[in-house]
Protein backbone atom coordinates (compact mmCIF):
# COMPACT_ATOMS: atom_id res chain seq x y z
CA UNK A 1 0.00 0.00 0.00
CA UNK A 2 1.19 3.35 -1.00
CA UNK A 3 2.46 5.42 1.74
CA UNK A 4 0.23 8.29 0.66
CA UNK A 5 -2.91 6.08 1.49
CA UNK A 6 -1.52 4.49 4.68
CA UNK A 7 -1.51 8.84 5.68
CA UNK A 8 -5.20 8.81 4.71
CA UNK A 9 -5.89 5.90 6.94
CA UNK A 10 -4.00 6.98 10.01
CA UNK A 11 -6.08 10.69 10.04
CA UNK A 12 -9.09 8.65 9.79
CA UNK A 13 -8.32 6.62 12.31
CA UNK A 14 -7.42 9.35 14.65
CA UNK A 15 -9.44 10.21 17.46
CA UNK A 16 -10.41 14.20 16.51
CA UNK A 17 -9.58 16.79 19.07
CA UNK A 18 -7.01 14.44 20.60
CA UNK A 19 -2.96 15.58 21.04
CA UNK A 20 -2.58 12.88 18.30
CA UNK A 21 -4.55 14.43 16.10
CA UNK A 22 -3.06 17.77 16.12
CA UNK A 23 0.12 15.68 16.15
CA UNK A 24 -1.09 14.39 12.82
CA UNK A 25 -2.67 17.41 11.44
CA UNK A 26 0.46 19.33 11.64
CA UNK A 27 1.92 17.20 9.06
CA UNK A 28 0.80 17.87 4.97
CA UNK A 29 -0.59 14.68 4.39
CA UNK A 30 2.72 13.14 1.53
CA UNK A 31 4.12 9.63 1.21
CA UNK A 32 7.24 11.65 2.24
CA UNK A 33 5.66 12.79 5.86
CA UNK A 34 4.35 9.68 6.72
CA UNK A 35 7.16 8.03 8.14
CA UNK A 36 7.85 11.15 9.94
CA UNK A 37 4.30 11.72 11.47
CA UNK A 38 4.74 7.68 12.84
CA UNK A 39 8.04 8.00 14.46
CA UNK A 40 7.15 11.11 15.81
CA UNK A 41 3.92 9.41 17.19
CA UNK A 42 6.49 6.42 18.51
CA UNK A 43 8.05 8.65 19.95
CA UNK A 44 5.26 10.47 21.74
CA UNK A 45 2.76 7.89 22.61
CA UNK A 46 4.59 4.88 22.04
CA UNK A 47 5.84 3.95 25.79
CA UNK A 48 6.48 0.63 25.44
CA UNK A 49 7.25 -0.17 29.26
CA UNK A 50 3.83 1.17 29.82
CA UNK A 51 2.15 -1.15 27.84
CA UNK A 52 3.87 -4.07 28.99
CA UNK A 53 2.47 -2.73 32.71
CA UNK A 54 -1.16 -2.10 31.41
CA UNK A 55 -0.90 -5.86 29.65
CA UNK A 56 0.07 -7.69 32.80
CA UNK A 57 -1.90 -6.00 35.21
CA UNK A 58 -4.89 -6.68 32.84
CA UNK A 59 -3.43 -10.63 32.93
CA UNK A 60 -3.24 -10.31 36.88
CA UNK A 61 -6.62 -9.13 36.92
CA UNK A 62 -8.40 -11.77 34.83
CA UNK A 63 -6.65 -14.94 37.32
CA UNK A 64 -7.42 -12.23 40.54
CA UNK A 65 -11.10 -12.24 39.04
CA UNK A 66 -10.88 -15.79 38.20
CA UNK A 67 -9.40 -17.37 41.53
CA UNK A 68 -12.15 -15.02 43.47
CA UNK A 69 -15.20 -16.27 41.64
CA UNK A 70 -13.81 -19.50 42.52
CA UNK A 71 -13.13 -20.85 39.47
CA UNK A 72 -17.46 -20.32 38.46
CA UNK A 73 -16.29 -18.82 34.71
CA UNK A 74 -19.42 -19.33 32.55
CA UNK A 75 -17.69 -18.29 29.46
CA UNK A 76 -14.42 -20.32 29.22
CA UNK A 77 -13.71 -19.82 25.57
CA UNK A 78 -14.23 -15.59 26.40
CA UNK A 79 -11.22 -15.82 28.98
CA UNK A 80 -9.03 -17.81 26.83
CA UNK A 81 -9.41 -15.17 23.75
CA UNK A 82 -8.90 -12.55 26.26
CA UNK A 83 -5.60 -14.53 27.47
CA UNK A 84 -4.32 -15.01 23.90
CA UNK A 85 -5.05 -11.60 22.95
CA UNK A 86 -2.87 -10.21 25.96
CA UNK A 87 0.06 -12.79 25.14
CA UNK A 88 0.09 -11.73 21.82
CA UNK A 89 0.37 -8.51 22.36
CA UNK A 90 2.81 -8.82 24.60
CA UNK A 91 4.87 -10.87 22.34
CA UNK A 92 4.31 -8.09 19.58
CA UNK A 93 6.07 -5.74 22.11
CA UNK A 94 8.80 -8.19 22.32
CA UNK A 95 8.12 -9.84 25.43
CA UNK A 96 7.87 -13.37 25.28
CA UNK A 97 5.54 -15.94 27.72
CA UNK A 98 8.57 -17.31 28.81
CA UNK A 99 10.05 -14.31 29.73
CA UNK A 100 6.84 -12.54 31.40
CA UNK A 101 6.24 -15.85 33.64
CA UNK A 102 9.64 -15.34 35.00
CA UNK A 103 9.09 -11.70 35.53
CA UNK A 104 6.22 -12.62 37.14
CA UNK A 105 7.08 -15.30 39.27
CA UNK A 106 10.34 -12.91 39.98
CA UNK A 107 7.07 -10.18 41.49
CA UNK A 108 5.28 -12.95 43.16
CA UNK A 109 8.16 -13.90 45.12
CA UNK A 110 8.99 -10.20 46.12
CA UNK A 111 5.75 -9.51 47.13
CA UNK A 112 5.18 -12.57 49.15
CA UNK A 113 8.31 -11.99 50.81
CA UNK A 114 7.43 -8.69 51.47
CA UNK A 115 4.23 -9.58 53.87
CA UNK A 116 6.58 -11.34 56.74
Amino acid sequence: MPAEDKFQYLIQAITPGTRAASLIESFPPTAQNYPKAIELLNERFGREDLLVQVYVIELLKMVTKNAISGRKCTDLTALYDQLESHLRALDTLGRSKERLLTSYHLWWNLSFLKMF
